[in-house]
C-alpha cells in the first residue's frame, strides 16, 4: 500500500501546486496582487510537503540483528521514535533508526 500511496500523494501534490502556479500567474498578469498573494501561501505549503515527501521516503527496512523485515505503517514506542522516525524490532527488540541502523542503547 505505501509503494501506491506516495506516489499518488506526490502527483496530487504536483498537479495541485501546478494549478496553483497558474493561478498566482493568471492573478498577477490580471493586475490581481491581493489574490495572487493569498495563493502564495497554499502553493508555499504545497511545496514545502512536496519538499518533506521527497527527504522522507521510507525503503524496506530489515532488522540488521535478526533480518525481520519492518512494518512500513509504525508505532513509535520512544519519543525520539516519533520526531526522527525509526523503530523497536517485534521480533528481537533491537532499536533502529529510520535508516536500518542499530541505535546505541547507552545514555549519554
Amino acid at each position: 500500500m505505501q509503494k501506491l500511496l506516495f506516489p499518488a500523494l506526490r502527483t496530487l501534490m504536483t498537479a495541485s501546486i501546478g494549478c496553483l502556479t497558474v493561478i498566482v500567474i493568471l492573478n498577477l498578469i490580471s493586475g490581481s496582487t491581493g489574490a495572487a498573494a493569498q495563493s502564495l501561501l497554499p502553493m508555499a505549503a504545497g511545496l514545502l510537503a512536496l519538499w518533506l515527501l521527497e527527504r522522507g521516503k521510507v525503503s524496506a527496512v530489515k532488522c540488521p540483528t535478526c533480518a525481520t523485515q519492518q512494518p512500513g505503517l509504525r508505532i513509535p514506542n520512544s519519543l525520539r521514535q516519533t520526531f526522527l522516525g525509526g523503530w523497536t524490532c517485534a521480533n528481537c527488540g533491537t532499536e533502529i533508526d529510520r535508516h536500518g541502523h542499530v541505535l546505541d542503547q547507552t545514555v549519554r
